[in-house]
């Protein structure tokens, strides 16, 4: 291309004009290409008809034949036009050379990279907050805080035991030996209470611990893509074209400035389809079993063998290392299913519940993940290691 091309107005108005009649002509040509196709359509449509003679059909089909012929001229003109069009476009807005064409094709490659990275992180933080929103998550939070209320409701109750030791003690009908006995029940019930609030807790915890999970994985994509943002906007910034600004600014005779700059940059949109995560899932606690309490206290020696049911049912109001000596108590022989194992996972330690694990046979991946939380990460790599 002659640069003193841009820079002569006779021409370039010479230039202009000449593109506006091919124009002109394409659209000419278009629009009669496109009544052609209809009589085609129209012509095409009687010579299937039953009730026309042969003969009929026959010069149908001659009609028809020139018809084709004509719409592959008009085909050839618009191609015609169209490569002349294209060329006073190539003239006014020449191709950058090509060192200035790699680094703009560089760029532009680098925003689509980093475009494609953005929509993968939008996709996922919409798996995200459809995790947060599904079913299985609402009964996740359901089944939490049922367990609450119900040690809620236990706790009420020992609260109005509390009451009535209380009454019981201020009669002045009683000794001092019953006044003294009564005191000691008092206490013992407000320890059970105090251990009632520490499972309200733990299972409190437990609740926040789940969406915390989830919405700190959302804040860490949003703070992902804010930076890739920003990257974007940098690539942009790079994108300027400074000998382009002053062809604009030295030129002039131009009405069209989309024409006579042609295209800088193309505009970019990609985006990745059905990108899936794996799914944070945190199994339901076991539902908790809260033995009726009794008044009545008495201290007796139970010398019956215990059995893991039992230690499922006080595991809720006994501390994590009484219920650990109790489990490690228990026959080393025998194995234990899987689903008491899950049931009393919350309440042991992950030394002891590793234990258990091992006595439960063969453990897959689903189980794996039920107990997951529970476990610490040596514990899970090495129940990894056995299935590999």
């Amino acid at each position: 291309m002659n640069e003193d091309i841009l820079n002569d107005e006779k021409v370039i108005s010479e230039l202009y004009e000449k593109r506006g009649e091919y124009e002109t002509k394409l659209n000419g040509q278009k629009e009669k290409m496109g009544e052609l196709e209809n009589t085609l359509k129209d012509l095409e449509g009687k010579s299937g008809m039953d009730d026309i003679s042969d003969s009929t059909k026959e010069k149908i089909g001659e009609v028809i034949a020139q018809v084709k012929e004509k719409i592959g001229e008009a085909e050839r003109q618009i191609e015609d036009l169209d490569g002349k069009i294209k060329e006073i476009d190539e003239t006014l807005a020449p191709k950058p050379e090509p060192e200035e064409d790699k680094k703009t094709t560089e760029i532009e490659a680098k925003i689509k990279e980093l475009e494609e990275k953005i929509a993968q992180k939008e996709t996922e933080r919409a798996a995200l907050e459809a995790q947060k929103n599904n079913a299985e998550s609402g009964e996740f939070i359901a089944s939490i805080d049922a367990q609450i209320q119900v040690i809620g409701q236990q706790k009420e109750r020992l609260n109005q035991t509390v009451s009535s030791i209380d009454e019981k003690i201020n009669d002045s009908g009683i000794n001092d030996a019953t006044r003294e006995r009564l005191e000691e029940m008092r206490d013992e019930v407000h320890e059970k209470i105090d251990e009632l609030q520490d499972k309200i807790d733990e299972l409190q915890d437990k609740k926040e611990e789940y969406e915390d999970q989830i919405n700190d994985k959302i804040d860490e994509i949003n703070d992902e893509i804010a930076e890739i943002q920003e990257e974007i906007e940098e690539q942009k910034n790079n994108t300027v074209d400074e000998q382009i600004i002053d062809e604009v600014k030295k030129s002039s005779g131009f009405g069209d400035l989309g024409s006579f700059i042609g295209k800088i940059t193309d505009t970019v949109s990609a985006a990745l389809a059905n990108v899936r995560i794996p799914d944070i899932k945190i199994p339901p606690i076991s539902e908790i079993r809260i033995p009726k309490f009794e008044s009545k206290i008495e201290i007796t020696e139970n010398k019956e063998e215990i059995t893991f049911d039992d230690i499922i049912a006080i595991a809720p109001f006994a501390k994590k290392e009484t219920l650990d000596k109790l489990v490690n108590k228990l026959d080393g022989n025998d194995n234990i299913e899987f689903d008491k194992i899950k049931r009393l996972a919350p309440f042991l330690s992950k030394e002891t519940l590793m234990r258990c694990v091992r006595r439960s046979g063969k453990i897959d991946m689903k189980r794996l993940k039920s107990l997951a939380p529970f476990l610490g990460s040596d514990a899970i790599d090495e129940i990894i290691s056995t299935m590999m």
